[in-house]
């Protein structure tokens, strides 16, 4: 009795020892199924998030904006330049050196040669050129950032007080046509008009304004920088997604006209003597909106626009916005890794060029996680189509390992 009760239990556990094995076998089997769903998978989210992250990137195709209704191609460039700080972020950027600092001289020359090559290339023969100095047929900007602390002084309220509100701020003096190249949303108001009416009109990201306000219908307010007062003419919302948010557009941000910030540097309030010039004062960035009749072309005439600009000059990074986010382009700034961040750690790059940065980090990502899941693809269908052949050629693997189980056991009963 004894026996028989130890013989049903070695039964039982080499059935299910038996039975383990079959379901590892299967299991083994089904692996390039599993592979295959996997590649779908990964492939299917990174598409799908390629195509998120340049829906969210508005200002990637600003030059289509502009050739709307014309036969005119676009290319959208942009200059990046170095400069120095007294003391920080909260002083100003100022020019240290002819191609590697961009300042308001420079802005004229690169005008005027890129006007020239503008009107040498209109077959209308509209070119005449610079018009009080401004571009003709195309459009340009320049921008400087710095941080300052902004105060708003609120009304009286029913105690007799009067409470003061502050906030270091990001602020972003500019000139020219900024908003063609910067689509913001409008929360109220507008953009700072291009012909300067008040030099003390400034606008307001959302960030600031619910900080300061807890309100967005706050045109005509005043608020304090720089120990003067501003009048808020708009408020712009500038965050598009989690990119964004990284890269600090969901920062309390203050835009103010360029000559505004030279009359301040030039007053002395950063600690410089009266009556310092313009040209003390350094352009972080310039964006110009070029016609283009032979693709490429504006990209080699803003390098020759530049002052004694030279590729081996790592103080300043010249960049075509358009077609900056295809394939080819991905590759040739994110390869080798760290290149350009090492290359240009002299530049203070405004928000959004880090946000484009950020997405050609992720679109990278992305795409090697495509490659990687048509690899894993393509194995999975080669190993499903071999194993398919296989079972025609001669009996199934899985067969042939099940009847020796089945053997074995039949050995054992035998035995």
């Amino acid at each position: 009795m004894q026996l028989r009760f130890l013989d049903s239990i070695k039964s039982i556990v080499e059935k299910g020892s038996n039975e383990r094995k079959r379901s590892f076998f299967k299991f083994i089997l089904s692996v390039p199924f599993w592979v295959l769903v996997a590649s779908l998978v990964i492939g299917t989210f990174s598409v799908v998030n390629i195509f998120s992250i340049l829906g969210a990137r508005k200002d990637k195709s600003m030059n289509e904006y502009w050739q709307q209704g014309t036969d005119v191609r676009y290319r959208h460039m942009a200059v990046y330049a170095s400069g120095s700080r007294s003391f920080g972020l909260f002083s100003p950027l100022t020019y240290e050196e002819a191609g590697g600092s961009l300042c308001v001289s420079d802005i004229t020359t690169i005008r005027t040669a890129l006007q020239n090559v503008s009107d040498s290339s209109n077959t209308s023969g509209k070119g005449n050129g610079l018009k009080d100095g401004k571009p003709q047929g195309w459009e340009d900007c320049y921008s400087s950032i710095l941080s300052a602390n902004v105060i708003y002084s609120s009304d009286v309220n029913e105690d007799g007080i009067k409470t003061d509100l502050s906030s270091d701020t990001s602020v972003i003096a500019v000139s020219g046509n900024f908003r063609a190249f910067h689509p913001y949303e409008y929360l109220s108001g507008g953009f700072l008009p291009e012909d300067e009416v008040d030099k003390n009109q400034i606008v307001i990201n959302d960030v600031l304004a619910w900080t300061l306000f807890k309100s967005y219908d706050i045109v005509g307010s005043r608020i304090t920088i720089f120990n003067e007062e501003f009048v808020i003419v708009g408020v712009v919302s500038q965050s598009t997604g989690k990119i964004d948010e990284l890269v600090g557009n969901e920062d309390p941000q203050v835009f103010m006209y360029f000559s505004k910030l030279i009359d301040v540097y030039a007053g002395g309030f950063f600690g410089t003597s009266e009556g310092m010039s313009s040209s003390d004062l350094a352009i972080g960035c310039y964006e110009a909106m070029l016609p283009e009749e032979v693709s490429g072309v504006a990209n080699s005439d803003m390098i020759a626009a530049i002052p004694s600009y030279t590729v081996e000059n790592n103080n300043m990074y010249v960049i075509s916005c358009t077609g900056r986010y295809n394939l080819k382009n991905i590759w040739n700034q994110m390869i080798p890794f760290g290149a350009m961040e090492e290359k240009y750690a002299n530049i203070d790059f405004p928000s959004w060029e880090k946000a484009s940065q950020l997405t050609l980090q992720y679109l990278f990502y992305d795409c090697v996680a495509i490659l990687m899941a048509l690899v894993l693809m393509i194995s999975a269908i080669v190993s499903i189509i071999l194993r398919y052949h296989a079972r025609k050629a001669i009996p199934a693997l899985d067969t042939l390992v099940t009847e020796e189980i089945d053997e074995s056991e039949e050995n054992k009963k035998d035995f």
